[in-house]
């Protein structure tokens, strides 16, 4: 029914529980750590890569320790992280790797779809993704006995185990609870993955025609795409820089939407940095049903977050006269830059 209970059920498929660990980035919505703890595990948080705001590989490796059971990429914005490296890593130590792609519907890395990567790869239908039937989760993987697992904890433990072919010793983590995706949401959804090729066609097409004009002034950068990567731009995000634009990014994003085109100062507030968390990581783990690791500041998270603003104007039904319409009003702004940094 969301594809936060298909994280928290795919967690619970391959293993996790106390004393465990998941790694995971805290660039992301809040549901991504709220499924790891209530499995009763910890979240470690890796820091990210600057180039795709995804999970960094070189940090990936310092964060590994015995307790490490699972990694849960996320892939954000329409992008991914580098699994080819991602990979190796999680091979060679023995972690499984849980694809959170509730916002990656179609991507794909080296010609494969995100989603198909890892051991399990979680889809988002909610209301704001690139396909959505209002509200509803997909769980993926090609693992049988895995596929099974999910199924009896997203339909309270009670599907036939025997009928599943899962071995008695292999039942004790099926105790689920009513995670089902209604009739009608299931077929809204069908019909909207036909569209699917579609819909991320048009906004590949918006995604490089935003690249190209955000490109042409020297105060935006937008996001890069390794060749390996085809990017489904479910957000559009873009770096900016204060000081060669001449006005803080509160101005900036002020003014452009008085242009109307909407935009949004950042994407989320890092994960270690909400309350509940910080909260709960200054309790004793035998007084809280939570256990919560380092809550420490990540670098190139902070910095990403103190740059970055989304283009809530990116749609695939965004025309090219209303693309260059954007440039206009971008040169507008920056050329009044000493007006506006001191009206907002």
């Amino acid at each position: 029914n969301s594809a936060t209970t298909g994280l928290y059920a795919a967690l619970l498929a391959v293993g996790v529980g106390p004393n465990d660990e998941v790694i995971l980035p805290p660039y992301t919505m809040s549901g991504s750590v709220a499924a790891i703890l209530f499995t009763g595990a910890t979240p470690v948080f890796c820091d990210i890569d600057a180039d795709n705001y995804c999970l960094s590989p070189k940090d990936l490796s310092s964060k590994i320790t015995p307790r490490t059971k699972c990694l849960m990429t996320v892939n954000l914005f329409g992008g991914s992280p580098n699994y080819d490296q991602i990979k190796i890593i999680c091979q060679e130590r023995g972690v499984k790797i849980i694809e959170d792609n509730a916002q990656a519907i179609g991507t794909k890395w080296n010609g494969e779809f995100t989603g198909t990567i890892g051991d399990i790869g979680v889809f988002s239908l909610n209301r704001h993704k690139n396909i959505q039937s209002g509200e509803g989760g997909v769980i993926t993987t090609n693992d049988e006995m895995l596929a099974n697992k999910c199924r009896l904890i997203r339909n309270h433990g009670e599907n036939a185990s025997d009928w599943l072919g899962i071995p008695e010793t292999e039942q004790f983590n099926t105790l689920g609870l009513n995670f089902r995706m209604t009739e009608m949401e299931a077929a809204v959804a069908i019909c909207q993955l036909d569209k699917l090729e579609f819909i991320n066609t048009e906004r590949t097409r918006v995604g490089v025609g935003l690249s190209k004009v955000f490109r042409s002034f020297d105060c935006f950068q937008p996001p890069k795409i390794h060749e390996k990567l085809t990017h489904t731009f479910h957000y559009f995000p873009v770096l900016f820089d204060e000081k060669s634009a001449g006005m803080t990014r509160h101005s900036f994003c002020k003014a452009l939407s008085a242009e109307g085109f909407s935009t949004r100062e950042g994407y989320t507030k890092p994960l270690y940095k909400l309350n509940i968390l910080r909260h709960l990581s200054g309790i004793s783990s035998r007084a809280s049903l939570f256990n919560v690791g380092s809550c420490e500041p990540l670098k190139t998270v902070e910095e990403i977050e103190s740059k970055l603003f989304l283009c809530n104007f990116m749609s695939p039904r965004m025309t090219n006269d209303q693309i260059d319409e954007l440039g206009s009003a971008l040169h507008r702004i920056l050329e009044h830059s000493d007006i506006i940094s001191k009206s907002c």
